[in-house]
């Protein structure tokens, strides 16, 4: 049951469509990292744990390894969010967004309780 996140020996071993046994570009890009040279988080599966009281913020936990980990996401508006539901968002790279709220910039649900 692969949900799309990629284990982090993968992330540098994607072919490109048409190159063949030695017609690499000789570029090899770390994981994290875009080709425009941009770094970028790991995308993470968070289910919803509780609504804060705050009307854009949602309290959301991830399992990394075999910890679960707590982070608070800024979803807009969380009218339509309910308990237990999951959605995936790309971990914020740097310390100091790491700390603040993770910002979602993905589809909202149409119904409460409905995804």
């Amino acid at each position: 049951m692969r949900s799309g996140l990629k284990k982090w020996e993968e992330l540098g071993q994607e072919k490109e469509p048409g190159t063949g046994k030695g017609q690499g570009s000789g570029v090899k890009e770390k994981p994290g990292e875009v080709g425009t040279g941009e770094k970028r988080g790991i995308e993470r599966e968070l289910e919803v744990v509780r609504i804060c009281p705050n009307p854009r913020l949602v309290m959301c936990e991830y399992r990394e390894l075999a910890e679960v980990r707590r982070c608070v996401v800024d979803v807009g508006k969380n009218a339509k969010w309910s308990k237990g539901m999951k959605f995936r968002i790309e971990e914020p790279f740097l310390q100091e967004e790491y700390i603040r709220p993770w910002v979602y910039r993905g589809k909202s649900p149409r119904l409460k309780g409905r995804w």
